[in-house]
């Protein structure tokens, strides 16, 4: 099945529409889902598709907007890693998605073809993979050295987008991590992965919890004020 990249304009947005060619269709069809618009034909010319869609505006313009689609939410202006804040840079220069960071610009280049610059939930989602690939390893590295230093490991950690937490602790010594603490300060991240690990010894917030904790990070508290401070809009 071949696949050609078509846009058009609706309500003053540029959306991205996949044109899929499958020559044994007989009609062509349009779908509106929540990761875009689909075109499905068994073969006509962008020329044709084009025009078609102009035909369909009000009919997608009515979807979309029963969709809520996510291609309308807002294009991120800045991220943060490891606390350093980096303004978002997209580059029609082809690619999935692909994200790299130029210290020396100060940038986050998110790298996209032409016709999908536009579409805020690829950015987003381009992101939030990258989040996820440095929280790994950053979060990696951390927990090693913290596990030495506190004589406590996790039996399995898991990395999600926890919408108000930064981690859990289960009774099974499991640890979820949310990545996207990754644009935290270093010393921040550090304060989450105590918390954490100290819960594997004790499953509440009781004088005892906070003993530990304390013994390793004696200004948890100022760490954990610069998470409240930052954090929210982060997550």
């Amino acid at each position: 099945m071949k696949q050609d990249d078509l846009s058009i304009q609706l309500s003053n947005r540029s959306y991205a529409v996949n044109h899929q060619i499958n020559r044994r269709l007989k009609h062509v069809y349009i779908q509106v889902r929540p990761e875009g618009i689909v075109l499905k034909s068994p073969g006509i010319s962008a020329k044709e598709a084009r025009e078609l869609l102009e035909r369909q505006k009000a009919w997608l313009e009515r979807k979309l907007q029963q969709l809520g689609s996510p291609v309308a939410d807002a294009l991120p202006d800045s991220i943060s890693l490891l606390g350093v804040a980096y303004k978002v840079h997209v580059l029609p220069e082809g690619g999935a998605g692909q994200v790299r960071l130029d210290p020396a610009s100060g940038l986050c280049i998110v790298s996209l073809h032409e016709q999908l610059c536009q579409r805020s939930d690829l950015i987003h989602s381009a992101l939030d993979r990258f989040f996820l690939a440095e929280a790994r390893n950053y979060f990696h590295e951390r927990l090693i050295y913290w596990s030495q230093q506190m004589g406590l490991a996790p039996r399995t950690i898991r990395f999600k987008r926890l919408k108000s937490r930064w981690g859990s602790c289960s009774s099974r010594d499991a640890i979820n991590l949310n990545y996207r603490a990754i644009q935290l300060p270093p010393e921040c991240i550090d304060a989450i992965l105590v918390h954490e690990l100290a819960h594997l010894r004790h499953l509440n917030h009781g004088p005892r919890f906070w003993a530990l904790v304390h013994s390793h990070l004696p200004d948890y508290k100022r760490r954990d004020a610069i998470i409240r401070e930052i954090g929210g809009k982060l997550l």
